[in-house]
């Protein structure tokens, strides 16, 4: 094992069966083998203390080793890529590959052989081959990623730029990340104090009806439009179309548009769309595009759509699967789960008996015997609950220790067996608090 401490070209023979240290004297220093270099050993290119990443080599002649990026930054320029024998590895996104004496316009995988792990490409120019090379221990070509409250998928591939005045092409890899958007539909009328408007037509500094607050003032829209057709998985994007009166008279006045991540407030819990669906009054519909609209308010809250309850936005760490969400970031699920438990406004819930109560609820033969249901579910709905938080005496318990209470606006008290949990941020404090809810028994709640 060794490590080139410095940049510059080394005409000597190099004999490599074991692992050589690509240089890292600084970042961007580059060593040129202008000798023999023989073996089958690695080139690695280190990122721990005191290498550091972001060097690179170039090769002057053949290579039969394997040049292992660990998935770091750095830079290999092959000066012969038909006497390139080797394999590359462990490429991630901020790896760049060099090849004189090509032009090439495309960088495709040909072969996989799974046994090994290696995928063999092909650089093309105008479809046909100019060259092919092993990689190995790369990320799949689409990875989805589930969460709570949606997909991301991950898409990784190469791009490949011809520099014709130095007869080369560089070969760099290409991650698109696109997360499944909550949201709602374009067209779908949000309850404000001065009656129902579009949710397109909403603009910052609105004030919404919403269930704990009464009022809540819009903090920020985002928005999307997305083209179901080029998803791996279309069904991921396609909205739920809930039919007017799915849930009892006027629940909803029309027909609501949501994607399947969105999720209603039902029995006191928050159900994805999608875990709704029931063939019926609850179905998705396969579309080439759709536009998406969330509305993100003051803090976390139900709001009324087509007088149906459904969430606000809540930033789980997907703000850019929005056109306008800004710079993207990698998510991960458990700072999702993390959000979630500081800062939702009730709990989720994706599986169990009110899950399939409230799917069940929404099918047609359901609907017998409900008559006054949507009245009864009007006027529970319509409890704002109080806004300031008192710390309960006697209590103790919850996220670092500290519990809070919230208690419904009307004079209907509710009894200490009817609440439920939730988790909020006291104070807005960056510390996680636990936040008591009271409900009267035995409601429900839309």
């Amino acid at each position: 094992a060794g490590w080139f401490t410095q940049p510059g070209s080394y005409a000597q023979t190099f004999i490599n069966n074991g692992i050589i240290f690509a240089p890292t004297a600084s970042v961007g220093a580059m060593a040129t083998l202008a000798g023999p270099y023989l073996g089958t050993g690695t080139l690695y290119f280190p990122f721990t203390p005191p290498f550091s990443s972001g060097g690179g080599v170039e090769l002057t002649s053949s290579f039969f080793g394997t040049i292992d990026f660990a998935h770091n930054a750095g830079t290999v320029v092959v000066d012969s890529p038909s006497s390139f024998i080797g394999t590359f590895a462990s490429i991630t996104s901020d790896e760049t590959i060099v090849l004189k004496g090509v032009e090439g316009d495309a960088f495709v995988p040909t072969a996989t052989n799974v046994a090994n792990n290696t995928t063999t490409y092909a650089l093309t120019e105008g479809g046909v081959t100019l060259i092919t090379m092993e990689m190995t221990a790369l990320p799949p070509p689409v990875q989805a990623v589930r969460f709570i409250h949606g997909i991301e998928t991950i898409y990784f591939s190469f791009s490949a730029t011809a520099d014709l005045l130095n007869d080369s092409t560089t070969i760099i890899p290409q991650v698109t990340t696109v997360f499944t958007p909550v949201c709602f539909g374009a067209g779908a009328r949000i309850a404000t104090p001065n009656g129902e408007v579009a949710v397109e037509r909403l603009v910052v500094g609105d004030r919404v009806l919403t269930h704990f607050a009464g009022e809540r003032r819009v903090t920020w829209i985002g928005h999307r439009t997305v083209d179901c057709r080029r998803q791996p998985d279309p069904t991921t994007m396609f909205p739920v179309r809930i039919v007017a009166g799915a849930f009892g008279d006027g629940l909803p006045r029309r027909e609501l548009y949501l994607s399947p991540a969105h999720a209603l407030f039902i029995h006191g819990v928050l159900i994805p769309a999608k875990c709704l669906l029931n063939d019926a009054t609850i179905t998705q519909v396969p579309t080439d595009t759709i536009t998406y609209y969330h509305i993100e308010l003051d803090e976390h809250d139900v709001v009324f759509a087509e007088g149906l309850s459904a969430e606000s936005y809540l930033d789980t760490g997907n703000r850019p699967s929005f056109v306008n969400g800004g710079v993207s970031l990698t998510l991960f699920p458990e700072f999702e789960v993390a959000a979630w438990e500081t800062l939702g406004c009730a709990p989720l819930s994706i599986t169990g008996e009110t899950v399939r109560r409230a799917r069940t609820s929404g099918c047609p033969r359901r609907r017998a015997g409900r008559a006054g249901h949507a009245r009864r579910l009007t006027r529970h709905r319509s409890l704002p609950l109080q806004q300031p938080r008192e710390k309960p005496t006697g209590v103790t318990g919850g996220i670092g220790g500290d519990v809070f209470r919230r208690t419904l606006g009307d004079d209907q008290a509710a009894g200490p067996d009817a609440r439920f949990w939730r988790s909020g941020i006291a104070g807005g404090a960056e510390r996680a608090a636990a936040v008591l809810v009271q409900l009267p028994r035995g409601r429900r709640v839309y």
